[in-house]
């Protein structure tokens, strides 16, 4: 069954299909939806194992896909692969969380340097305060090394996320860092990020209520590189803050070659 579908049979005997949006769709002309209705939940059978149960259920199961009540297996397939979370706080325990119920998935937390980042498909950093040179180095080992990167900051009142840079493919921290600094305030931004990468006051790191959403938009991508799919989030940083209803993307395309400002 497709996911956020439903199949169900009305209290007039009639079966329905749900879909997102209130779209109510009667289902008519099959009379076994009862045996059919539970293999397609269970999502584990084939098109031809499902014919095999239920030969006559050919017709009604390609107006179900067509109607995209139901899916082929292609996006159950088992995800696997490894992350490395480098980070802490409530953003890296959700992550970790996430991620730990898919059972392919092994999940490292150990301090990240340039072996961890060779031996990972992804790594998730996170941090409470910007640590400019220290993913600049990142950006560098993954770029080496063809490691997928995402990123879950806490910059002033928010969880930014992103972009989950795919070296070759979209933007990473270079690309996001080089972009802040065209748009002006650059002498600015580089004395803040040094002042913040020093930590002189030693403050405890302050984490935004938004950690569990930040931390599923950062597993939504995880999952989706390691399916072999292009990541929501490849092309976009994600901003959550605790007063907006909704989160903002902003767009973050890789910088020209010639363009890189240091």
């Amino acid at each position: 069954m497709a996911r956020g579908r439903e199949l169900y049979c009305g209290p007039d005997g009639i079966w329905r299909g749900a879909a997102p949006g209130d779209r109510f769709t009667r289902l008519r002309g099959y009379a076994a939806f009862d045996q059919l209705v539970p293999l397609l939940r269970a999502g584990i059978h084939t098109r031809g194992q499902l014919l095999d149960l239920l030969p006559d259920a050919g017709p009604v199961l390609e107006a179900l896909l067509k109607a995209g009540m139901a899916e082929t297996s292609a996006n159950d397939r088992p995800v696997t692969g490894s992350v490395h979370l480098d980070g802490d706080g409530p953003p890296a325990d959700t992550i970790a969380r996430i991620l730990g119920d898919h059972r392919g998935i092994e999940v490292r937390r150990t301090t990240v340097d340039e072996a961890a980042v060779a031996a990972a498909d992804v790594v998730v950093s996170i941090a409470a305060r910007l640590p400019d040179s220290r993913w600049l180095l990142l950006d560098n080992w993954c770029a080496r090394h063809g490691t997928a990167r995402h990123l879950v900051l806490v910059e002033g009142d928010r969880f930014v996320v992103g972009p989950f840079g795919v070296p070759g493919q979209s933007a990473g921290y270079r690309d996001l860092r080089g972009r802040r600094l065209a748009a002006g305030a650059a002498d600015e931004l580089r004395a803040l990020w040094a002042h913040l990468e020093r930590d002189e006051t030693q403050r405890d790191a302050w984490w935004p209520p938004d950690a569990a959403i930040a931390a599923g938009y950062a597993a939504r991508d995880v999952l989706a590189h390691l399916r072999g799919e292009s990541a929501p989030g490849r092309l976009h940083q994600v901003e959550c803050r605790p007063v907006d209803p909704v989160s903002v993307a902003h767009p973050v395309l890789p910088l020209p070659p010639t363009a890189e400002i240091a």
